[in-house]
């Protein structure tokens, strides 16, 4: 299946966020929002995942997409939601991995990001 993988293109992240004190309720109205919109408007995009801490002051995040030019249409339809996404979050780091383009790394490079590739 590795080899599957790779010759498809896929790309796929690994966020680790901080969730901001008192933000834990709006944080998962905005995912819930941004969860809607992939769904109908996404159709490469192969998983969306968010899970919290028990403490619910840590937001987990694994996206997973069908190539870059998926993964960059989805960043584009996310620009609705950064401000209010952002706003509730500060990133502790991303892992990338798959193939990831000069445009890609440009918007996570401002993040602690490590590129793993094959």
């Amino acid at each position: 299946m590795t080899r599957n993988h790779e010759k498809l293109n896929h790309i796929h992240w690994n966020v680790e966020t901080k969730v901001k004190e008192g933000c834990y309720e709006k944080l998962n109205l905005v995912i819930d929002k941004m969860e809607e919109y992939v769904k109908n408007n996404e159709p490469n995009t192969l998983g969306y995942s968010f899970y919290f801490n028990s403490d619910k002051d840590k937001l987990f995040i694994h996206e997973y997409y069908t190539n870059t030019k998926a993964a960059l249409k989805h960043m584009d339809g996310f620009n609705q939601f950064g401000e209010d996404f952002f706003g509730a979050i500060d990133i502790i780091k991303v892992d990338m991995f798959g193939p990831c383009n000069e445009t890609m790394k440009s918007i996570f490079d401002n993040f602690n990001t490590t590129y793993l590739v094959r």
